[in-house]
């Protein structure tokens, strides 16, 4: 999910769930949500991003930007290189499940938002 709050603007997209492990798929949401929304902050002039993530396992790998696993760290050589091509600032933090506005579109469900909030999905873009 991306907040616009210049705008009033949630722009979301649903990422399915393969069975893998729920760290590896935090990881794998992360990415989807960079390569659907990497270049629309930027773009409505935002420098700096604020990025949620609910599980610790996963923050930890994404901050360090390795995680020693083979099925991981190709996920994460791809965000950390599109982050370094692009202007701005990404600051990663720890956020309970219940007060993640992305964990329902993470189960195929739209986020639930506020009603002053425009809502609009992003469709998923193949980044594998």
């Amino acid at each position: 999910v991306l907040l616009l709050p210049l705008s009033w603007e949630a722009l979301f997209l649903r990422v399915p769930a393969r069975g893998a492990k729920i760290d590896f798929l935090e990881v794998e949401a992360v990415l989807a949500a960079d390569f659907a929304f990497g270049d629309l902050w930027g773009a409505q002039g935002y420098a700096e991003l604020l990025a949620f993530v609910d599980n610790n396992c996963s923050l930890a790998w994404i901050t360090r930007g390795c995680s020693f696993r083979d099925d991981v760290d190709p996920l994460l050589e791809a965000l950390w290189l599109r982050m370094a091509r692009r202007p701005g600032v990404v600051w990663w933090e720890r956020v309970p499940s219940i007060g993640n506005v992305a964990d329902l579109p993470s189960r195929g469900h739209p986020p639930d938002l506020p009603s002053a909030w425009s809502l609009r999905e992003v469709p998923g873009r193949r980044f594998r």
